[in-house]
């Protein structure tokens, strides 16, 4: 049975599956979880509906849950399962704090570990730059389809990912939401770390592929992630966010960090909700401020958070939660704690505060727990 491995009070225990013998399937065939037992808080993506949805959004209407529960689902064919075999030897001894960083005691071995993660971006290239960008050593030498690939963004902890030595042996399946695993799609070799930040616990994995089926599949996710995201009317969406900025004009925490006068007007605009994805706007929204921004706007007794992970391996499962408004002690960066249930294996997973993607189209990943029932999320923000 895999155990996860302590690292501080303030980051609680990371959630990579450390010995994952068996990737794929239900979770019923996993014996040996000393947090979840049953895991009863874990649903199948396909079992998926309002029913889940309801007990979070009691006074909400039936069409605004039928479309939380559409965006949840669009935003969960993002979600991949990780494996990560190698340890690299340039793992840190520490975390800044001097706490012991995750597998530092097997760096330069092969292990067993696996964690989830979530694609951010999907662009498609064509042209002669485009030659040999792929680095998986199958390309289409010498036809047309040499011309046009695409890049493939996803986003993880960085204790599940380290650097590039690391990232080259990486498996990553994508689409693995049936017991037997029918839809899956698996990306080996060729993935680097395109970007990465310890203390914030991020990485941005990067790969390069000629799969035209899966180049396009991926964009039909995007466009219809982007159809979800505009669900609500102009109507709605106006009404609901400028009462959202009025209490913001009321917060002494707000008040306090806002330093920068363009902003304050911003605030103050009747038209500030058909501004919220203004490329302007966007820049004000990001680090500290967005999550005040989702603290002050967005948390009630009845916010609805949402984990998507592959918890120990196995096939990808949702499980709902709530929004702690406190941070936690001794953090200072964009990290929040929610009650949604997650296990070894869920670490990089995909964490949803779904007002706050409402606002902003921000997700964040899966870090850490500190208790059975209080997940961490890293201290980095992006668009899903």
């Amino acid at each position: 049975m895999a155990q996860s491995t302590p690292t501080t009070r303030e980051r609680g225990t990371h959630e990579v599956e450390e010995n994952c013998a068996e990737a794929g399937g239900p979770l019923s065939s996993f014996i040996g979880c000393t947090k979840n037992r049953g895991h009863p808080q874990f649903i199948p993506v396909y079992e998926f509906s309002a029913d889940h949805v309801r007990p979070y959004m009691p006074g909400e209407q039936q069409k605004g849950v039928d479309r939380m529960v559409e965006i949840v689902k669009v935003l969960a064919e993002f979600v991949v399962r990780i494996s990560a075999p190698v340890v690299s030897d340039q793992r840190p001894d520490t975390w800044e704090d001097g706490r012991p960083y995750p597998f530092v005691d097997r760096r330069g071995r092969r292990t067993n570990k696996v964690g989830s993660g979530y694609v951010t971006c999907v662009t498609r290239l064509c042209g002669k730059s485009v030659v040999g960008i792929c680095r998986r050593g199958s390309c289409p030498r010498g036809t047309a389809e040499e011309n046009e690939c695409w890049k493939i963004q996803v986003a993880t902890a960085r204790h599940v990912v380290y650097d590039d030595s690391e990232a080259r042996e990486c498996e990553l399946v994508l689409f693995d939401d049936r017991p037997d695993g029918s839809d899956s799609v698996t990306l080996t070799g060729g993935w680097s770390v395109e970007s990465a930040d310890t203390e914030k616990d991020m990485c941005v994995l990067e790969l390069y592929t000629h799969d035209k089926v899966l180049g396009r599949r991926l964009e039909n996710i995007w466009s219809r992630r982007r159809a979800a995201l505009w669900t609500f009317s102009k109507r709605e969406f106006y009404l609901w966010w400028t009462e959202m900025f009025r209490q913001l004009l009321q917060d002494d925490r707000l008040s306090q960090l806002l330093q920068d006068d363009r902003f304050s007007q911003l605030l103050q605009d009747d038209r500030i909700p058909l501004l919220l994805f203004n490329n302007t706007f966007s820049r004000y929204i990001s680090h500290r401020l967005s999550l005040l921004l989702y603290y002050t706007v967005c948390h009630d007794d009845s916010d609805l958070t949402v984990v998507i992970s592959h918890p120990h391996g196995r096939m990808k499962y949702i499980t709902l939660g709530q929004v702690d408004s406190e941070r936690p002690s001794g953090r200072q960066d964009n990290c929040f704690t929610y009650t949604a249930a997650t296990c070894p294996g869920s670490s990089g997973g995909l964490v949803i505060p779904l007002r706050f993607w409402l606002l902003s189209a921000r997700v964040t990943t899966h870090c850490f727990s500190l208790s059975v029932n209080c997940g961490l999320s890293g201290g980095e923000h992006s668009f899903c």
